[in-house]
Order: C-alpha cells, then structure tokens, then sequence
C-alpha cells in the first residue's frame, strides 16, 4: 500500500531528534529548493515560449498543475497571464488548472508577446507579491480598457472625441504604472539537473 503523505512525514520527523538532524535537512532543502526554482522558472519560460510559438496552453496547464503545494499557483497563474494571451482557470472539483486564450480582441500581439517573453525571464513568478482578492489594479484596469479601445480604432470605431480620450487614458496608466520589481540573480544555485535529489 502507498504510504500517505502524513505517514511520509512521520517517517522523515521520528528521524529529527537532534539539532544536528534538523540542520542537515534544512541544508538538504536548501539546495533542493534552489534547484527547483531553477527548474520552476525556466518551465514557465518554456511554457510561455511555447505558447508564442505553438499558440499552445497546454504547457502552461501542465507546469502549474506540477507545483508542489507550498508554491504560490495562484502568483504564478498571474505571471502567466501579464507575459501572454493565456488565462489559467482552476476547477475546484478537481483541483487542476486548464489553460485558455483571452478573447481576440484582447490579445497581444505576437512582437508585444516577445517583449514580455523577454521580460518574464526577469522576473519569476515568485517575486510579485501576493495580493489580496481584495486588492485592485488600476493600472491593469486602464490597459485592458485601452487595449480594447485600440482595437476599437482600428475598425474605424471611435469618434474624434474618444480617440483623445485614448491619449489621455495612456498618460494615465503610465502615471499609476507600478514600480518594477527588481530581481537579485543567486550565484550559487546547484546545477538544475540536481532538482531530483530527495532527501535521505
């Protein structure tokens, strides 16, 4: 019979009676994590491209649907979704997240989706902070607007009057424009290939 995450745990904890112990896995974990943001990052790079390249939203589904439950699948979901035309949804009867694309007329175009390709390799998931469901994004908000606006324009849609109002919408979003987080590259992370070790 398969042991249970719970038994799994009792197994590795009646082996920490020392601080010795503890130490040595904390160094153990320590290294695997760093392997497994190596990992983490350059699969959702590599989703992202595939998405670009192969118009594909599986690969996204499959990276976010591995991530261990520590992780921030949520954050990621988000990253996925400011770097590409793909929406991540999450079925909660099943607990797994599929992949969609937003709405033609919402999408970027492929050179704005390579810019953000180059961007995202920046910036992991992990580094935008966590958000409240609370929270909002005016800066998100008046993008979407202007992006269908755009798109308004382009068939001839809208007046004189809107098209200024379009300009104005511009300056707008690059004055409540967030801060761009700044990420600090580690030196010392151990090859990716180790991210399969296990602790012993």
């Amino acid at each position: 019979m398969a042991k249970t995450f719970n038994d799994r745990v009792a197994l590795v904890a009646a082996k920490l009676t020392t601080v010795s112990a503890v130490t040595t896995l904390a160094k153990s974990i320590a290294t695997r994590a760093g392997n497994l943001d190596v990992d983490m990052h350059a699969a959702g790079l590599g989703a992202l491209h595939c998405a670009l390249a192969h118009r594909d939203t599986s690969a996204t589904a499959a990276v976010i649907n591995s991530l261990g439950k520590h992780t921030r699948a949520k954050a990621f979901a988000e990253w996925i979704e400011t770097h590409s035309n793909i929406v991540l949804v999450l079925d909660k009867k099943t607990g797994l997240w599929a992949g969609k694309f937003v709405d033609a007329a919402d999408r970027h175009s492929d050179e704005t989706l390579a810019d953000l390709l180059i961007k995202a390799g920046a910036e992991p998931f992990w580094v935008v902070p966590e958000k409240s469901a609370r929270d909002f994004n005016l800066h998100a908000a008046i993008a979407m607007l202007i992006r269908k606006a755009e798109t308004e324009q382009k068939k001839g849609g809208l007046s004189e009057a809107e098209r200024i109002a379009v300009q104005d919408l511009n300056a707008l979003a690059e004055k409540v424009k967030p801060a761009e987080v700044k990420v600090v590259q580690s030196t010392t992370a151990a090859p990716a290939a180790d991210a399969l070790e296990t602790a012993g």
